[in-house]
């Protein structure tokens, strides 16, 4: 999928293991249930790009997620 939330809950709501970026992690894994696993090895850091309508910082929520992705980048 092309969408995190899509992504995250997914992980969250099976058995399966996924890659989220730690800042979407450190937001919602108290309130999807999220848990970190150590793995043995390293991954190399991927770019991303968040594209969003502007209406969409009309949701509280995702305005917050937003103000909370830029301050750490």
């Amino acid at each position: 999928s092309k969408s995190l939330m899509t992504i995250a809950n997914s992980i969250s709501s099976t058995e399966l293991i996924g890659f989220l970026p730690q800042t979407f992690f450190d937001y919602y894994s108290s309130s999807i249930k999220l848990k970190k696993v150590t793995i043995p090895f390293t991954i190399a850091p991927i770019q991303f790009y968040l594209m969003y309508n502007r209406a969409s910082l009309n949701n509280s929520g995702f305005a917050e997620l937003i103000e909370h992705i830029t301050k750490k980048h």
